[in-house]
């Protein structure tokens, strides 16, 4: 007579226990992980033909941000789950930060020197004014106004599979060098 093998009660309960962890975690940890296709981007274009740097200077918080741009070149940074406006305002305007676009220069040539924001490493020297500056606050002039704190000179934008983020645009341009 053969003798039948019986499972303890409780291993049934457990698989299940087990198997139902396994799926409740998997479910809940992909919701909190960054989706980029709902991250909003803000970028900013370099349409002139020469090399330009773009600083960002706040004196409230006591910072001075300068990086390269190439010809056609950008640079964007993305935000999750924060609208392009208050992307803007909160990066730029809330700190009282001065936009200032400045020409590349040699160090022989009475330059400031400075480091650049994207490459820590690596300093270069720019002319001691600015071509153009752009002060807050953020409003909405004219479209024949082109400059960093107006609305209306950013090119806003849907994007991602679905059109579920937005991508704001402010290209600089040769003509912003010439109005000032």
């Amino acid at each position: 007579m053969e003798t039948q093998q019986v499972l303890p009660r409780f291993l049934p309960h457990l698989v299940f226990k087990v198997y139902t962890t396994f799926v409740f975690l998997f479910i809940f940890s992909s919701c909190f992980k960054p989706n980029p296709e709902k991250m909003n981007e803000i970028k900013i274009i370099n349409a002139t033909n020469d090399t330009i740097v773009f600083a960002e200077n706040n004196s409230k918080a006591n910072y001075c941000y300068y990086f390269t741009l190439r010809p056609n070149e950008y640079r964007s940074m993305s935000a999750y789950d924060q609208g392009i406006y208050e992307m803007i305002i909160k990066n730029y305007q809330e700190y009282g930060t001065i936009i200032e676009i400045y020409k590349p220069t040699c160090s022989t040539c009475n330059g400031v020197k400075v480091l650049d924001a994207w490459a820590a490493q690596d300093s270069f020297y720019i002319e001691k004014s600015p071509l153009v500056s752009w002060k807050p606050p953020l409003l909405t002039l004219s479209d024949s106004i082109h400059s960093f704190y107006n609305f209306n000179s950013w090119m806003i934008s849907a994007g991602g599979k679905k059109n579920k983020w937005d991508r704001a645009v402010f290209t600089i341009t040769k003509d912003d060098f010439e109005t000032n």
